[in-house]
């Protein structure tokens, strides 16, 4: 019965650990290790297992009776390493170049690099609850009441450093929290409001908590300005 296996001649798993290492992958080698090995080394894949949907951990052996090495690569790129099959009088058949190349995502052997898309842990939950609690369940500019319509805003982007704490949160029904994200809304460090002349003014006020250590953070509000005007 044939056996077929993977595995990466020095060229390929040259390549395929530069893009683990660009990429930001957690598992990669010694890019010297590589260059070190005679240019006809072929390394087998030993196991293979996914770490996401789209990634998969290779072990791989560079020497024998060496320690198992790892390395990370995405689901594509798996799926474009070479084949091979051992039949059992132990003769190899090895994939032709035209075979190979037709699983790479682009024509002619061109290189390719994928995203690690990485995002902040949000404690959304709870920072809802802290958020709603301290406006008295109400959209701090229109006093809405319902529930299913509230948000707990950020003032300062998660995504830019901004933290899970009531102070970098306001209390907004849907409309205002999309006009304050867009910037069709702000509200100033001295909380007085100011609308965007594309907008009807349906938001007075701003209703801020009355505890003082809930009440918004005049610098992160002065940094939501910058960024939106």
């Amino acid at each position: 019965m044939n056996k077929t296996f993977i595995y990466l001649p020095k060229k390929i798993l040259e390549e395929a650990n530069d893009a683990s290492i660009r990429e930001g992958r957690n598992q990669n080698l010694e890019p010297k290790w590589i260059k070190a090995l005679d240019d006809n080394f072929n390394a087998i894949v030993m196991f293979e297992h996914y770490q996401t949907r789209d990634e998969i951990r290779l072990v791989l052996m560079l020497s024998p009776g060496g320690p198992p090495v790892f390395l990370d690569v995405s689901r594509i790129r798996f799926q474009s390493f070479p084949r091979a099959t051992v039949d059992e009088d132990g003769n190899y058949t090895y994939e032709s170049e035209e075979e190979l190349l037709k699983r790479r995502p682009y024509p002619n052997g061109r290189e390719w690099q994928e995203s690690v898309v990485k995002k902040p842990v949000r404690k959304q939950a709870s920072f809802r609850k802290q958020v709603l609690e301290a406006y008295g369940n109400k959209c701090a500019l229109c006093s809405i009441e319902e529930a299913s319509l509230l948000r707990a805003a950020h003032i300062m982007d998660v995504v830019n450093g901004g933290p899970d704490c009531v102070s970098n949160g306001i209390c907004l029904c849907v409309n205002h929290e999309i006009a304050f994200d867009r910037g069709l809304i702000l509200i100033e460090p001295d909380y007085s409001v100011v609308h965007s002349s594309s907008i009807s003014e349906t938001a007075l006020f701003f209703r801020a908590p009355s505890d003082l250590d809930n009440q918004p953070n005049a610098e992160y509000l002065k940094l939501k300005l910058s960024k939106l005007k």
